[in-house]
């Protein structure tokens, strides 16, 4: 059984270097209309990655998990939802580029294996968690697939992500824990951010069937020319989970 949700692109941390461009700021969607995401600041219907021939939705802004504004995805098979957001024109000569979200998956917990998704012909750079670790050998590593770190059902993670576009190389994290180093991201540049969700036909539902829901909050995307952002461990680990523990609200 497989399902599959595809962070396509950029991500941001929270150490700050000397100086960084914004690129996406969604500033927790609170901004954003109740509805489709596509044309809500610049946000677009992604193209499909998996099969032309599928069913597309956008994905739509909701109250999610926790009370507040997400990009809720719904987990259909042969149906993609997918949105795109691109900032070529902003990136310039940025060396690196880093971004973080955090996301939620509401359902069983199949998506236990984690890998970045590289489409160098955009190019846009994406995120798959696929249960049956069974993805084409493009893919690199990142996750319990790897025997890193496990996927939580029902629960708020944060993912970062730093690329060197320079040397070609990225690193990761989840909840605060480095569990990716120096792979070969397989792109020089980056155009845009992409998220998408599906299931394939050997999910095991009928064509159509709604499967498992996922949400996505805050993302944010940077790019800096001189020093590489490192991501602080100790605060991506509270955003990830110890905050809720100290009173403090972990989103918004």
């Amino acid at each position: 059984m497989r399902n599959l949700i595809i962070a396509a692109a950029v991500v941001v941390a929270l150490a700050v270097p000397s100086r960084a461009d914004v690129l996406v700021d969604t500033a927790g969607f609170e901004g954003y209309a109740l509805g489709s995401i596509v044309g809500q600041n610049g946000w677009s219907m992604g193209y499909p990655i998996l099969d032309a021939s599928w069913a597309k939705e956008a994905p739509t802004i909701e109250v999610g998990p926790g009370g507040t504004k997400v990009m809720g995805f719904n987990s259909i098979q042969r149906v993609e939802t997918a949105a795109l957001i691109s900032f070529a024109e902003q990136l310039g000569t940025n060396r690196y580029v880093k971004a973080s979200f955090d996301y939620y998956r509401a359902g069983t917990g199949q998506f236990n294996n984690m890998y970045w998704w590289p489409d160098g012909a955009n190019p846009y750079y994406g995120i798959a968690w696929d249960a049956a670790a069974n993805l084409p050998t493009i893919i690199q590593p990142f996750g319990s697939g790897n025997g890193e770190v496990a996927q939580i059902p029902n629960s708020w993670q944060n993912i970062v992500l730093i690329w060197d576009l320079q040397s070609g190389t990225g690193n990761g994290w989840v909840n605060g824990v480095h569990v990716t180093v120096d792979a070969n991201i397989g792109i020089g540049q980056i155009n845009g951010w992409y998220f998408n969700d599906w299931q394939t036909v050997d999910e095991g539902r009928t064509p159509g069937a709604v499967g498992e829901r996922s949400f996505v909050d805050n993302l944010r995307i940077e790019g800096y020319n001189d020093m590489e952002p490192i991501p602080e461990p100790a605060t991506l680990a509270l955003l990830a989970g110890a905050l809720p523990l100290l009173g403090i609200r972990r989103r918004k």
